[in-house]
């Protein structure tokens, strides 16, 4: 990511030739990176190239994101009556919600207001309502990334339980798990597909490589 930026060597300070970004002498080929990963006992998680196929995400990445997507299982499954409402497939999928005293608040993907009785809302979980967001599909840092489990404010910021942001090459990206797709926070209109495959599963599509070093 540093790389990328800036071109330069961190240490000598010298120039970083493009042709070394795009085509590195890894000190354990791809081959054997993929080999590895191919044995392990898990799921591996991917994003779709630009000219088909399908990327496979870095080992730490792919750990980092596999986390994340195992407590949003947990969420749901704890919190079913509210997790139903985040599905793509409802009726009327919710975006946001607000937790008072005495209801759960739900913005729908319609912008729609949907009341729910408080016995019902998920705990330590909430957003605050946001009247003048129009695109409640896109992320924004003031809205989604100001945290603090430390509050005991019910209206405290908190990310939609189905997404995850992660840094990836010092570039932060959203991870969807409710759309299953990716993107830069920055430009949320430029999307790529996710999926996720047993390790050591053929992939639909083929393999392209890992985090962007080919396997050709």
């Amino acid at each position: 990511g540093v790389a990328y930026k800036n071109r330069r060597c961190a240490m000598c300070r010298r120039e970083i030739p493009a042709e070394f970004l795009d085509h590195p002498q890894l000190v354990n080929g791809i081959e054997d990176i993929c080999t590895t990963r191919a044995t392990e006992d898990g799921f591996q998680w991917y994003y779709e190239g630009r000219n088909e196929g399908w990327w496979a995400y870095d080992s730490r990445t792919n750990g980092d994101i596999e986390i994340a997507y195992a407590s949003y299982q947990i969420y749901k499954a704890q919190n079913p009556t509210i997790a139903a409402l985040f599905d793509r497939d409802h009726l009327t999928p919710v975006n946001y919600y607000y937790l008072s005293e005495e209801n759960v608040v739900f913005f729908d993907a319609d912008a729609q207001v949907i009341i729910y009785p408080s016995n019902n809302r998920p705990i330590d979980q909430g957003a605050p309502i946001l009247p003048n967001n129009e695109d409640r599909d896109s992320p924004s840092p003031s809205h989604e990334d100001s945290l603090s489990s430390d509050s005991e404010d019910l209206n405290v910021i908190r990310p939609h339980p189905g997404r995850l942001h992660i840094q990836i090459c010092g570039r932060m990206y959203v991870i969807d798990f409710l759309q299953k797709i990716q993107y830069l926070r920055s430009t949320p209109e430029k999307r790529r597909n996710i999926m996720r495959c047993k390790s050591t599963d053929d992939v639909p599509g083929g393999k392209r490589g890992v985090a962007g070093l080919s396997l050709n």
